[in-house]
């Protein structure tokens, strides 16, 4: 096996991120680095996969704490897949647990939701039947083309609704 990295092993004093992505598998530098982003008001991330020493001490110090089905339950003990949400947004500021094809759920202090990707794969496939030289509608014109664009437009919402 591989050496963890030390903090003294790396020098972080030359970058100026804009956010950090931790998923904790190097603890000994993530730890010091998410401690210096937290000084730094750097936007913290972790992608939480299972539970252990790195994302234990990782995730009081997350913004946002982006965690599989597994680590949400086995880390805040909750059965309940609701309960486990809720339990890791007290602790982020976003959290959001991944259901692998069954998409995500996520929660903030001011709302929650949930992202079904079979959802989000007919729109993509609507967007490329209606739209398929443009990534999405057109934009809007007088041209009689725009004109199509339009009706394809509010045809494409209500395929996709």
């Amino acid at each position: 096996a591989t050496p963890f990295l030390l903090p003294h092993q790396v020098d972080f004093s030359r970058f100026n991120p804009k956010v950090m992505l931790f998923d904790g598998h190097e603890p000994a530098i993530s730890l010091q680095a998410a401690l210096d982003a937290r000084r730094k008001n750097i936007p913290i991330v972790l992608d939480a996969g299972s539970v252990h020493k790195g994302t234990r001490e990782l995730a009081p110090l997350a913004d946002y704490l982006v965690a599989s089905e597994k680590f949400a339950r086995e880390f805040t003990g909750k059965t309940d897949l609701g309960e486990a949400l809720r339990s890791l947004a007290q602790k982020a500021a976003v959290a959001v647990i991944t259901l692998g094809e069954a998409g995500l759920v996520w929660a903030s202090p001011q709302a929650e939701g949930r992202l079904d990707v079979e959802r989000q794969r007919r729109r993509a496939e609507a967007r490329r039947w209606f739209f398929p030289r443009q990534a999405g509608p057109p934009r809007s014109s007088s041209l009689p083309e725009a004109r199509l664009g339009t009706y394809r437009d509010r045809r494409y919402r209500s395929v996709c609704q």
